[in-house]
């Protein structure tokens, strides 16, 4: 994605037993009341219908033509203010292009209304610049008609803004790139929640959602403001589901379904004084349309400093042709994670978790929402269940961090030569309990640079859970954890070391028993193919 294109389009428009797992598809999240939407921090952003308003208007009794022969563009136009409220009854209407500005307390409501753009051109249907307080509620955008984008650019910098229950209707088949929805919130005091949007008609190339970097119109200072995404449905489009993570403010994509957009589904960021939240979300990858074969990411955490991934369900089963970094990818612009109560199905060559290692330098350019590199790296993955009939690669890859947790997960991929975890430049990894059964080997300790001697290459904890289905091995020597906790370990001195440019060594681990490790060395491809017992 080229993030200066949107930026001159904006600025032209303006090892034991599995603990549980409760992350399945079949939970729903607990809903708010038709007329309010929770966010995280526990405050309601208010309905239209609990507003009140100085200035109440039925856009059909002044003269809106609900037949979609004229447009009412003036109409909307005449009648647009600050706390003022928009009505449109029943019926079709046809709209060119508008532009509400520097209102506060306003809002534009569908009772049964349609919309059909006629617009020519990427431009934006609807552009709200420097709006507060607003409500867009109850539209759907008939895009079938003219084949045109009835799309959304909304820049909020006060207030509680609501969109809400809007329907993109159609697919776009046009070659330029666009956006469902262009977001900017600024402001601390700012919150801006889409929720209920279908956009499931997808676009050949375009986003459903993208926010706009803090640091291109914003005021330096004012902080950004809060985004929440609640039970939003972005299925189909040939670039982005939510390109969250330019945004540095707070951040949480809750509930919903994400499926079959070509870049990822659902990828956030929140800067460096936040955490991030995806939960309750479901992301699928299984029939993506012909012009959707990218990398076909699952969660994406990038330019950030935290978040939880907590109770989503991921499947990725088809990816059309195209590739996928995996079904949750901790990007090396992200710090510390935590993902937990998370069921990944990976019917493909894509690890279920793909943990990258930290970035080395901050560029701003690429990484508008962060300040500087983040300071903690650690991840911990918590009751995740992992399954699905891949054949080939590792269900988790992790490189180049300390100190991450893997607690209670649970492994089942017996088909073709498919491994479990696959580390390297990992120090201080610690494994407790969890099932880890694969055909290939459970887990693969690749080398590390780092001499240092006060931490180990990996700890375990509940040895009884650990088996391959094809491979034997000899039980391995290990030490008591540093810290004194009992926990069994590989030690750095028994770390491989890479000695040819084009093989890695590894420690594979075949199994365990109560008190034992088994195991032998191997030698393999980065990816973990290509596996060779060393004698």
């Amino acid at each position: 994605m080229n993030r200066r294109e949107y930026v001159s389009l904006f600025a032209a428009a303006s090892v034991g037993a599995l603990a549980g797992c409760p992350g399945s598809s079949e939970q729903s999240p607990s809903e708010p009341s038709p007329s309010e939407t929770t966010t995280p921090a526990g405050t309601t952003t208010p309905s239209a219908e609990e507003r009140t308003y100085e200035t109440v208007v039925d856009l059909r009794e002044e003269g809106a033509d609900p037949t979609g022969e004229e447009a009412i563009d003036s109409l909307l136009a005449k009648h647009q203010g600050d706390d003022t409220k928009l009505v449109l009854p029943k019926g079709r209407y046809r709209v060119e292009r508008q532009v509400f500005a520097d209102l506060d307390t306003f809002a534009l409501v569908g009772d049964g209304a349609t919309l059909v753009p006629t617009h020519r051109g990427p431009g934006s249907l609807f552009l709200f610049r420097r709006v507060s307080n607003i409500n867009i509620e109850g539209l759907q955008i008939d895009q079938t008609a003219n084949g045109i984008l009835g799309s959304f650019r909304v820049r909020c910098v006060g207030g509680e803004n609501l969109i809400r229950n809007v329907t993109l209707d159609g697919r776009i088949d046009r070659p330029e790139r666009i956006h469902g929805f262009t977001l900017f919130s600024e402001g601390a005091d700012t919150s801006l929640t889409l929720e209920g949007i279908d956009m499931t008609d997808g676009a050949r190339n375009g986003t459903a959602v993208y926010v706009f970097p803090q640091d291109d119109f914003s005021d330096p200072s004012r902080k950004p403001g809060e985004l929440l995404f609640r039970n939003c449905r972005m299925h189909n489009w040939g670039g982005e589901g939510i390109y969250g993570s330019p945004h540095a403010g707070p951040i949480s994509v809750i509930g919903g379904t994400y499926k079959n957009n070509a870049i990822q589904q659902v990828r956030v960021g929140g800067g460096n004084d936040n955490r991030a939240l995806v939960k309750d979300v479901e992301v699928v990858v299984d029939d993506p349309p012909g012009y959707a074969a990218g990398n076909m990411r699952g969660i994406w955490l990038e330019e950030g400093n935290d978040c939880l991934v907590d109770s989503c369900t991921v499947r990725i089963r088809n990816m059309g042709g195209g590739g996928s970094d995996g079904g949750i990818v901790v990007g090396p612009q992200f710090g510390q994670a935590e993902i937990t109560n998370t069921t990944i199905q990976t019917d493909v060559e894509a690890p279920a978790i793909n943990i990258a290692g930290p970035a080395t330098e901050f560029v701003p350019s690429s990484m508008p929402s962060l300040d500087q590199l983040p300071e903690t790296w650690t991840v911990s993955c918590s009751n995740v269940q992992i399954h699905g009939a891949s054949e080939r690669g590792a269900a988790i890859h992790l490189y180049g961090r300390e100190d991450c947790l893997f607690e209670n997960i649970s492994v089942d991929q017996s088909s073709g030569s498919r491994h479990g975890l696959l580390t390297s430049e990992a120090l201080s990894t610690d494994i407790q309990g969890g099932n880890w059964v694969t055909a290939g080997y459970p887990m693969l300790f690749g080398p590390t640079e780092s001499s240092s001697e006060s931490k180990e290459l990996v700890c375990f904890e509940d040895l009884s859970s650990v088996r391959s289905t094809e491979f034997d091995g000899s039980s391995l020597e290990t030490t008591q954890s540093s810290d004194e906790s009992a926990r069994a370990c590989i030690p750095m001195s028994s770390a491989p070391v890479r000695e040819t440019s084009s093989r890695i060594p590894y420690i594979a681990i075949t199994g365990t028993d109560e008190d034992t490790l088994y195991g032998h060395s191997v030698l393999a491809n980065w990816d973990g193919s290509e596996v060779t017992q060393q004698q």
